[in-house]
């Protein structure tokens, strides 16, 4: 089955000027509104490691070896506080 996404001009002119100067992308909506659908379309040909905080197993590498994006998935269940600061230094 081919999924057919479409992306707003706005949401690509902004993930576009992220990927040239930001650091940290946060997409936050409602529960099955598409943010790992969009994250996935965005980031598509790209070498991204892509982590759950759901998944119990699930820590930020201290540095990029094999990838150049870092994605984090179910952000809401990171509890450990230090991950969190991590996440927004």
């Amino acid at each position: 089955m081919t999924k057919n996404i479409i992306i707003k001009t706005s949401v690509q002119k902004r993930f576009d000027s992220f990927m040239a100067h930001g650091r940290v992308l946060f997409f936050s909506a409602p529960c099955g509104f598409g943010k790992t659908v969009l994250a996935d379309a965005l980031l598509r040909g790209r070498n991204v490691l892509r982590q759950s905080a759901a998944d119990p197993d699930c820590a930020i590498p201290p540095s990029a070896q094999d990838w150049d994006i870092l994605l984090i998935d179910d952000l809401q269940f990171m509890q450990e506080e230090a991950g969190q600061q991590m996440v927004w230094q």
